[in-house]
């Protein structure tokens, strides 16, 4: 292994913290040392391992997910696309007190709001 500067090795301590407060990350430990907490796990085409995992790959990743399960969604109004968790997190977080301007990254809380708006829609929750 590659020796680490004084910067890298403060950088992954910061890290390290963030992941030990968080129980999901933390019990997905792959080995793989990346910035990203979607990354890629073994190098495959243009993408190289612990590499960003790009959002048109989760995009569709997702929508075949989502195909795949036995639900006429077209008879139930338009299919949920990836990004409408984003909206539902938003939700569901706000909920919860939390500051969702901070969390999805926006500069001003009227962007935000417009992830608050259902959209006339509400969220059906499966119990399994």
């Amino acid at each position: 292994m590659a020796t680490l500067t004084k910067k890298e090795r403060a950088w992954l301590n910061e890290l390290q913290e963030v992941l030990d407060r968080c129980p999901v990350v933390s019990s997905c430990r792959d080995c793989v040392l990346s910035p990203w907490l979607l990354h890629h796990h073994h190098a495959k085409g243009t993408a190289k391992r612990g590499g960003m995992v790009k959002p048109a790959t989760l995009t569709v990743a997702f929508k075949k997910a989502r195909d795949s399960v036995d639900y006429n969604w077209r008879a139930n109004g338009t299919p949920p696309s990836f990004h409408e968790q984003r909206s539902l997190s938003e939700r569901l977080f706000r909920e919860q007190g939390v500051d969702t301007k901070i969390l999805l990254g926006h500069s001003n809380q009227k962007m935000t709001d417009i992830y608050n708006d259902v959209r006339g829609k509400e969220w059906k929750k499966l119990v399994i």
